[in-house]
Order: structure tokens, then sequence, then C-alpha cells
């Protein structure tokens, strides 16, 4: 069976396949993805997509205006899977899984910080708020694609200045999108509470993904 792959419209034929000959493929170059993968304890393997990240942000940010913001991260997920796909051709027993996750605050995204001075004056602006981690997903097979959108928010504590620079030196925050990690909050309480999935904040939401998963299955 050949898959035709046209960014967001689909064909969708729902068949099976066994768990314990399937094959993940995790579209991501991210390490804490590739962690976090193994707790789906199924077979897998990596195949980065051949795509600047930074080229989807301008180009959400030019539709910006036919897009809600919240759609972002599965528009680049998508997006991410049709670069996979361009080059790769799934097999019977292969399950696609591309991911993207936004820091979303007062309807902006927040992405990397330029440095540490953007790290800080991100924070700052979080400081005793509510911002929205979100993600979106793609799991597609040769007969059936499941899309996702995953929110959690996060509260955090009223932070001074003096705790949020000792947290962008320990921290290495540049390659984290909101200028934080939740994994890494333990000794500062950056974070009051959440309310959603914890592993959506880390930009892997496991147990919707496992959820949906179980759909491609026949036990």
């Amino acid at each position: 069976m050949t898959l035709r792959y046209n960014f967001f419209d689909f064909k969708i034929i729902i068949l099976g396949m066994k768990r314990n000959e399937a094959l993940i493929i995790l579209g991501s170059s991210s390490p804490r993805r590739k962690e976090l993968i193994k707790n789906l304890n199924i077979n897998y393997k990596i195949l980065a997509p051949k795509i600047d990240e930074r080229i989807l942000d301008d180009y959400f940010y030019l539709s910006k205006e036919k897009i809600d913001i919240k759609e972002y991260p599965l528009k680049e997920a998508i997006l991410k899977a049709s670069s996979i796909l361009s080059s790769y051709t799934l097999k019977e027993n292969e399950i696609l899984l591309t991911l993207d996750t936004a820091i979303i605050f007062k309807n902006k995204i927040y992405n990397k910080p330029k440095d540490l001075n953007d790290a800080f004056l991100t924070l700052k602006s979080f400081s005793n708020n509510v911002h929205l981690c979100v993600s979106g997903y793609q799991l597609i097979s040769l007969n059936k694609i499941i899309n996702k959108i995953v929110t959690t928010k996060v509260y955090f504590n009223d932070l001074t200045d003096s705790l949020i620079n000792e947290y962008i030196l320990k921290i290495n925050v540049l390659d984290k999108a909101g200028s934080y990690a939740i994994q890494e909050d333990s000794s500062f309480k950056l974070i009051n509470k959440i309310e959603g999935s914890y592993y959506n904040v880390i930009g892997f939401p496991l147990e919707e993904i496992k959820k949906d998963l179980e759909v491609f299955f026949n036990e």
C-alpha cells in the first residue's frame, strides 16, 4: 500500500498491527524525546526531520492571521512528518511519530531564548503568572493517521531577580523553549503547580501518545 501524503489532508483506513512487531519511528533530534520514547516499551528508531524549525516558525508567523496559535505545534509536527516521508517509505509494521511543543503566554510563543538576557526577561514575565505548554503530535502508519493537541497549564511562583539570575547561570536555558525545564526545577521551585501532563511540559505527552498508539494495534 502506498501512502499519499499531502500535508494536512488524508484518507484514513483503519487496520491494525501486532504490538510486538511494531516499530515506532521518532521523527525528532531532541535528546529528551529520545529518552522518553523508551517509556513506550515498543521497538523504535530515530529519523530526524531535515527541516529548519526556524523556517517553520517564520512560516507560521507570516500565516498567523489564518492559524490559531495553539495549532502551531501540530502544524509543525505535520510538516516534520512530511519532510521525513518525502525520502522515506513506511513499512507495514511502522508508525511515524513527530512532535512539536510551544510555550504560549499572552498569545505569544516563547521559543528558545536568544541569550541570557532574553531568558531573564522571559522568566520574569512568567513570574506569578500562568502560561500554557502546548504539544502537537502526529502518529501515522500506512493506513491510519492520528493528530492530537495536548495542553498543560503551568503556574509559576513569584520569582525574585536573584533567583532568576541564579537559575539562568546554573541551568542551560539556551536550549530550552520558554527558558526553563520542569525536570530541572527541584532545586529552584520556579513552578508552583501544573494542570495536565507533566511529560507534556518536557515535550513528549507520554500518556496521550500511549493511549493513541493502542488504536494501531490488534492484540
